[in-house]
């Protein structure tokens, strides 16, 4: 299994939008993955066996593992279409790269990835991504992970999502000038911003979705409350609560 890097492009709209979120999770162990993510890691292992063997059609390898996860139709149905996608769009290119590491180690010398696909073309270079989740709609639009795996390649480039379960390709077209101005000014600024000891602590629905620290996070609670109170003119005011990063059992009840 690949190793995660710290500051990772998965988790950077976690940690961008909350740095303090890397200061929290330091104290809770990795439990693994969920079964959701299992079944993600698995529709990948069986996306990079068909491209890196040219197998074209993917129901061939149904019934078998990987990653420990039996294919069946539905995941034979999903990696099709992106299979097709990618397929398609790297007919004539100059570069195909599947599960290629990029390392943003100029900005800090532990942030590293891996793109699902890389494609350049014609002066272009597309960041295709795998999406097998059906619960979640995800979008390219400035889409944090598809830009971080971009910064290191430093070209007018495209970043896709392709998330076949909830019929959804996703586009978003950037130049390597504007690439360069959002790693200068939001990209550097977050990193920095997990070095402070003192981080703020800045919740949102998305950043905080897969954070291991939000079951004890005081800050994330009080703004929870503030959501759960929004409409009863009797509440003045969501209750504080006052201690800097977790909550006691107390305070969460």
């Amino acid at each position: 299994m690949a190793a995660h890097a710290v500051l990772s492009a998965s988790g950077s709209k976690r940690w961008m939008s909350c740095p303090a979120s890397i200061r929290l999770e330091t104290n809770y162990a990795d439990t693994g993955s969920s079964p959701f993510a299992k079944l993600g890691t698995g529709a990948h292992a069986l996306a990079e066996y068909c491209l890196t063997n040219s197998i074209i059609d993917v129901d061939s390898q149904f019934g078998k593992s990987f990653e420990n996860i039996k294919v069946d139709q539905e995941m034979v149905d999903a990696v099709q279409q992106y299979i097709d996608y990618i397929n398609l769009e790297a007919e004539g290119a100059e570069e195909f790269l599947i599960e290629q590491r990029v390392s943003l180690s100029r900005i800090r010398e532990d942030m590293f990835g891996t793109a699902d696909t890389i494609v350049i073309k014609d002066g272009v270079c597309s960041v295709i991504d795998l999406k097998y989740g059906a619960g979640i709609r995800v979008s390219a639009f400035e889409n944090t992970q598809g830009l971080y795996y971009a910064a290191g390649v430093m070209m007018k480039y495209g970043i896709i999502i392709v998330q076949p379960r909830m019929d959804n390709i996703s586009e978003y077209e950037v130049t390597a000038g504007k690439l360069q101005q959002w790693i200068e000014n939001i990209l550097k600024p977050a990193v920095l911003a997990t070095e402070d000891p003192d981080a703020p602590l800045n919740p949102t629905v998305d950043g905080c979705r897969w954070c291991r620290a939000k079951p004890d996070c005081h800050a994330l609670a009080e703004f929870n409350m503030a959501q759960a109170v929004q409409g009863f003119d009797f509440i003045k005011a969501a209750p504080k609560i006052k201690k800097p990063d977790f909550i006691t059992p107390k305070q969460l009840s």
